[in-house]
């Protein structure tokens, strides 16, 4: 997922940009400006966006580093499978959080948490199973987003300076439709460290939300 998701976040970042300016258009009023088109996903005016939209895909965590080298180019259940087996070879927490991610990017919930909730039976600190959780949790429809946006704004307030916090904590926003606080985590990935994988994607996401608003001004 990890890696299939730095890439795709990149390809519809434009999307993601479109349907956040949507709700917050400059000078307003410009909610029902015709859709433009963009590659990859198109998202109406006015839609609502959830933890399952096809628009977004499955709400899923994302990590701060690069895949395995034996994982990177697989499809997704591909992946699965070696991440899998990988994680019974050798049980730690970052083998059992990248199976984790991985299942939450082919829809599996249940299957994500047991893997996040096994990485935290290791290391009761790993941040990153936490942050997991908090995003199996909000996958699971309205409630479950309003619960994780409560329960990263605690890690936030906790591990103020943890990149993938931030990054996660404005990645669940797109799906609550939060912009402020999407702007907000965003610039916090980005003061923690623009050219990390995480910085970098977040500037990528912030220039498209500007375009996307500058694009729905009347």
């Amino acid at each position: 997922m990890f890696a299939l998701v730095a890439i795709w976040i990149v390809a519809t970042a434009a999307a993601v940009g479109i349907a956040l300016a949507l709700d917050d258009p400059v000078g307003g009023g410009g909610r029902d400006a015709a859709q433009p088109i963009v590659a990859g996903v198109v998202v109406a005016p006015g839609q609502e966006l959830t933890a399952g939209d096809s628009a977004l895909g499955p709400l899923a965590l994302v990590l701060n580093t690069s895949p395995p080298a034996e994982v990177a180019g697989l499809q997704p259940d591909a992946q699965v499978a070696e991440l899998r087996r990988r994680a019974q070879e050798r049980e730690t927490p970052r083998r059992l959080v990248e199976l984790g991610a991985a299942l939450q990017g082919t829809g599996d919930g249940p299957g994500a948490e047991a893997a996040y909730r096994r990485a935290l039976e290791l290391d009761a600190d790993d941040i990153a199973a936490r942050v997991g959780l908090a995003m199996v949790d909000g996958a699971t429809g309205t409630d479950g987003l309003d619960r994780a946006g409560r329960a990263l704004q605690r890690l936030s307030v906790e591990r103020p300076r943890d990149q993938l916090v931030a990054f996660n904590q404005g990645w669940l926003a797109v799906y609550r439709r939060d912009v402020p606080t999407v702007r907000a985590a965003w610039l916090r990935t980005i003061r923690l460290g623009g050219e990390t994988r995480l910085g970098r994607t977040a500037q990528q996401l912030l220039a498209a939300l500007e375009r996307g608003r500058a694009g729905a001004s009347p």
